[in-house]
């Protein structure tokens, strides 16, 4: 096949490499259609990005630059639109121009946010000028080093050496160090690793845990220093739950974002922090697959309470223990100082006011734009105000482009609305560790965790979902369901526990009647004031077997009287009933109260009967149901009133004299008939007594009473009481 006429000979290789003028004056051959000249393009917005950097090179070889492609370009560079192949037409391929000034510190920005495009530019460099990069790797304990060397003109140019975690990470950092040097612009990597220049003198790692013990303050490119490489555990260690929060509050920030992006660290952190206390190592329990919580057991004088910390789910049994112990490692430190007001590095300050304004922290967000000095070299100011809880605030900011000139006058603004950092107090670290070591707070996380509770004497048991009990690493704390109800009510995952759910439903009906208002007064079994609930029908009704009816209406009673009868409410109402602790009520108290109770919860009570079964030996009586609701607690006290023996049979089958049963076959029985209370005698021993209690030569009656129907004013009580006695 015949060579095409346009394609280049090796020998116009070889001359093109061995001449670096002739190779950089080349211009390449069109893919398609000529290129446009610059001169001639009216509207450079309307630019696609492959017209754009077409014209751009155009631009870059001219001897004249236009102001608006330096225009365009700035604007582009501000929105993160142009490419490795443009940053490389910027910085390196245009000749120096002076008109590029203010565009080569905006590329050079862009390329230090986006530092893999530092070896692309390298080697389109290398390609241009027809010379090879070339990249020195060494290896650590801590990290990688690598340096970047390009021949210019024969000589080597070499950038600062680049440090990082990984390979990758030292061949991107010393590549953008070499690109500020052929740029002739300050460089980025040197300032940030050099102690020397940055004032740091903690830059290293050596530095750091010799800074941090000691107290001396960080300098103040420290962050920088240290999102430049990968922290070790030991100096997530120090640096989160050593080092003062204050202080050294930016390169906590650092060191949190680090361990949350590789939470495998967190377990050597936890290691290293139980080893500096002196106290057990921190154990993982398994609660189901892909679900574990990292557990810091009990230690005289140094943690009172098993410390538990937050369930850590992942796909893994690895993975969600890793999680486990990163969530132990954010509740054993102290929080990050101003982690709710800073910004955090390398965050784009317009888009974090965006965001405040959005949830309503601030208001009335709005910027001014002034432009200042010739038109060819404008100068951009830009003021941003708003209000907040304090008022109006405002910030000023100035940039070679609008773009510049906004961001800065954000970042003052955001500056002015932080204000001053405040240390995290102790108290709040204190309430920490005493909520993850109470009953309340294990029960918390293992709950999120999947856990079962069971009911059982006002108090709640915690066991694992499968039916087994914990395991002997979690402390088997019995926890009140005053103190569980909060956990409850915030239950809303569908992964938690049936059991869990079931009662989750029922707080929350408990907590909506409280809020409505729908309580009243009620007496309890031993006629003490107790607050009630008036709760919609078939709440307490048991759902697939899981909630038992009376340990539902057990636990109404225990949440009601924690939610209204509170402890100041005695200081500010002095004692008296329904307010201080609950005592014996006086008789027509305990009346106005039942009667308060039927109002609001009219629901009808099951019938009472009082059983006697007469023998031989004497008379025993028993009050049956002997599970009483709340309307037969109310009829109990009422029949009490009528015949007072029966607080002797209330609490289950009693003997009882003769004399107190006789007035049941009178007025006693009559009346208790009219409350729902019934009496049963045995059929033989009511036909027997009706027999022994007739004399002879008197009328029979018509008929025979009825076991548990009061006899006729024919048959006197005390003929009756001569013959039970």
């Amino acid at each position: 096949m015949p060579a095409s006429p346009h394609a280049p000979s090796p020998a116009d290789f070889a001359a093109r490499l061995s001449d670096r003028r002739h190779h950089a004056s080349l211009r390449a051959r069109p893919s398609g259609n000529k290129e446009k000249p610059a001169a001639d393009i009216t509207d450079w917005t309307a630019l696609t990005p492959d017209d754009f950097f077409a014209a751009l090179k155009t631009e870059c070889r001219a001897g004249s630059v236009t102001a608006v492609a330096v225009q365009e370009t700035e604007r582009r560079l501000a929105q993160g639109a142009l490419q490795a192949r443009e940053l490389h037409q910027v910085l390196l391929a245009n000749g120096q121009n002076d008109r590029w000034a203010s565009a080569h510190y905006a590329a050079l920005v862009a390329l230090t946010e986006r530092p893999d495009r530092a070896v692309t530019v390298i080697h389109l460099e290398s390609q241009r000028l027809g010379t090879p990069a070339t990249f020195e790797e060494t290896a650590d304990g801590v990290g990688f080093t690598a340096r970047a060397t390009l021949m210019v003109d024969g000589q080597p140019v070499t950038g600062q050496p680049g440090r990082g975690a990984s390979k990758k990470t030292a061949r991107q950092l010393a590549a953008l160090s070499l690109v500020a040097v052929l740029a002739g612009l300050p460089d980025p990597v040197g300032q940030a690793q050099d102690p020397a220049e940055s004032g740091s003198r903690a830059a290293g790692p050596e530095e750091l845990l010799a800074a941090i013990p000691a107290g001396t303050p960080p300098g103040p490119r420290l962050a920088e220093t240290l999102a430049a490489r990968r922290l070790s555990a030991q100096e997530l260690h120090d640096l989160l739950l050593v080092a003062d929060p204050v202080a050294w509050a930016a390169a906590r920030t650092i060191a949190w974002e680090q361990l949350t992006r590789g939470p495998q660290l967190a377990g050597g952190v936890l290691s290293l922090y139980t080893q500096s206390r002196g106290q057990a190592p921190v154990r993982y329990v398994t609660v189901t697959d892909g679900v574990v919580v990292a557990v810091l057991p009990h230690h005289d004088w140094i943690q009172e309470g098993t410390h538990v910390g937050a369930p850590g789910r992942a796909v893994t049994t690895k993975a969600a223990q890793a999680a486990a112990a990163l969530a132990l490692v954010a509740d054993l430190m102290p929080p990050l100082a101003g982690e709710d007001q800073a910004t955090t590095p390398g965050r784009n300050p317009l888009t974090e006011l965006n965001e405040r304004a959005q949830v309503g922290a601030i208001t009335d967000l709005a910027f001014t734009v002034t432009a200042a000095g010739p038109p060819h070299d404008p100068v951009f100011t830009c003021s941003a105000a708003c209000h907040d809880a304090d008022g109006e605030i405002s910030g000023t900011g100035q940039g070679r482009t609008k773009s510049q000139a906004r961001a800065a006058a954000a970042e003052a603004l955001l500056a002015e609305l932080a204000g001053p950092v405040e240390p995290a107090p102790p108290s709040h670290i204190e309430a920490v560790a005493r909520y993850a070591t109470s009953p309340a707070g294990v029960a918390d996380r293992l709950i999120r965790a999947g856990c079962a509770i069971e009911y059982a004497k006002r108090r709640f048991h915690l066991g694992l979902p499968d039916g087994w009990p914990l395991p002997g690493e979690l402390p088997d704390l019995p926890v009140s369901a005053a103190h569980l109800l909060t956990v409850l009510a915030r239950v809303k995952s569908q992964d938690a526990h049936p059991s869990v759910r079931a009662w989750a439903r029922l707080a929350t009906a408990v907590l909506a009647a409280v809020a409505r208002r729908d309580v009243y007064p009620a007496v309890d079994a031993a006629g003490c004031d107790r607050w009630a609930l008036v709760l919609p029908d078939g709440v307490h009704a048991a759902e697939d077997g899981i909630l038992d009816e009376a340990d539902a209406r057990e636990f109404t009673d225990v949440v009601a009287e924690h939610l209204l009868r509170t402890p100041g409410a005695a200081l500010i109402a002095a004692p008296a009933p329904y307010v201080a602790r609950p005592a014996q009520l006086p008789g027509d108290v305990a009346e106005w109260a039942d009667r308060c109770a039927e109002l609001a919860d009219p629901r009808p009570g099951r019938s009472l009967r009082i059983r006697l079964h007469i023998q031989d030996d004497g008379i025993t009586g028993e009050l049956l149901p002997r599970d009483p609701g709340d309307p037969e607690l109310r009829m109990m006290r009422r029949a009490r009133r009528v015949w007072p023996p029966l607080d002797d049979i209330s609490g289950g089958p009693a003997r009882l004299a003769g004399s107190a049963v006789a007035p049941l076959a009178g007025d006693a029985g009559r009346k208790l008939s009219c409350l729902g209370v019934r009496v049963e005698w045995p059929e033989n021993v009511a036909r027997g007594l009706v027999a022994r209690a007739v004399r002879p030569g008197q009328a029979p009656p018509r008929r025979r009473p009825r076991p548990g129907r009061p006899f006729s004013r024919r048959h006197r009580p005390h003929q009756l009481r001569n013959a039970l006695a």
